[in-house]
């Protein structure tokens, strides 16, 4: 036991203290609150902020409500009232407005509104202008009916023949299983280049060979898997830290009116570990059987792509969680972390489906401990030579 210690403090420590670690941890939630501030920034620079023109034929329009701004900038757009297109027009050419609506003197049996601009394109003011003139037609009805209006349904989906039900504002449920989806595929492409680099370079300067005469191979592969593991964790540790703050800043209503599903959760975060678990064994089997940086290279971007498996079938999933597709998949180790949860926000999951998802990933786990344990055993001395996987069974049925 305390030689698996030391294996899982020198992996850790070794890991942790390169400053190659710590700039790849922070440069993912960098260049993600980057992309995110330059979008932003871009929407804002970009934003027309001069007055909008109308002329109202129709009436609705004769003592304007403003609605209350819900841009992404807690501002809302000007329009400026004119009784002649004529005078519309040359306030446009003029450039005082940057463009003026014309609703038709029939508009709420027709609906027909004209917008005139420079160019011939879509402008988001559009939407504005629809804002404004639903709210205005409201104005005749009580408050609660505005309200209901605003709010729309609370529509709730109830199974015929059980008690579950699935209300329509559960989204909140398929954030977790995407995240957890992204951090998988980093954490294969940054955490896993560490291990296949760090594998094959033990095996060129001869560590193996030292290593082998003070530990066995079973226990080099656990204190090896459980130390890079710890690394894992410490890169989720940081990316979550990071994530809390920027929820800082989200509106409190934003957080307050979601529904959530704990218990797709709990299955959520299960899987989650037990594929973490799972890869940081095949990754470490891969190291070991890796010639080269080269190799080791391809062989995370093969990880990765597994990983990214599940963003391929999420539509199909979310609109037939009970197909075939989605319930094999759901129970195939390599995607089931991110299809089973989704599935469980859609439909009624069978509980027996749920436990055999977690069966097969265990399974999977076991059989990647002992793969990885049998290239340990061949690998520690054979630095030069390219181990086949074909190897590994043979040396069991020679066993």
């Amino acid at each position: 036991m305390k030689k698996i210690l030391e294996i899982i403090r020198y992996e850790y420590v070794t890991q942790v203290r390169r400053k190659g670690f710590w700039i790849g941890i922070f440069s993912i939630p960098i260049m993600i609150i980057l992309s995110s501030g330059i979008s932003v920034l871009a929407m804002f620079i970009g934003t027309d902020r001069t007055p909008v023109g109308y002329v109202d034929h129709s009436g609705v329009l004769a003592s304007p409500v403003l609605p209350e701004p819900d841009g992404l900038f807690g501002e809302s757009m000007e329009f400026i009232a004119y009784t002649d297109p004529a005078v519309a027009r040359q306030a446009l050419l003029d450039g005082a407005i940057q463009g003026y609506f014309v609703i038709a003197e029939n508009y709420q049996q027709s609906g027909m509104v004209e917008y005139f601009t420079p160019d011939l394109s879509y402008d988001m003011v559009i939407g504005d202008f629809e804002d404004l003139m639903r709210h205005n037609l409201l104005q005749a009805y009580p408050e609660t009916v505005r309200t209901r209006f605003e709010q729309g349904s609370n529509i709730t989906v109830r199974a015929l023949e059980s008690t579950q039900q699935l209300n329509l504002d559960q989204w909140w449920n398929l954030v977790l299983p995407l995240v957890i989806a992204f951090l998988l595929f980093i954490l294969i492409q940054v955490g896993g280049s560490y291990i296949l680099q760090a594998m094959v370079t033990e095996k060129e300067n001869r560590m193996m060979e030292i290593l082998i005469t003070a530990v066995t191979p079973t226990e080099l592969m656990v204190g090896k898997t459980i130390g890079n593991l710890g690394v894992a964790l410490t890169m989720l540790l940081v990316w979550g830290l990071c994530g809390g703050a920027v929820l800082l800043f989200l509106p409190a209503y934003a957080l307050t009116q979601v529904s959530i599903n704990w218990g797709v959760q709990v299955i959520a975060i299960v899987l989650f570990l037990e594929t973490l678990i799972m890869m940081a064994c095949l990754m470490l089997m891969a190291g070991v059987m890796a010639t080269d940086a080269r190799e080791a290279g391809q062989l995370t971007w093969f990880f990765g792509l597994v990983m990214s498996l599940p963003f391929i079938v999420i539509t199909s999933v979310i609109f037939d969680p009970d197909g075939p597709m989605s319930t094999i998949m759901s129970l195939f180790p390599f995607t089931a972390f991110f299809v089973m949860p989704v599935r469980m926000t859609f439909t009624q999951v069978p509980g027996w489906q749920v436990a055999l998802s977690i069966v097969l990933l265990a399974g999977m786990i076991a059989l990647a401990v002992w793969l990885a344990t049998r290239a340990m055993k061949q690998g520690m001395l054979s630095f030069s030579r390219k181990i086949k996987y074909s190897d590994l069974l043979k040396q069991r049925r020679a066993a």
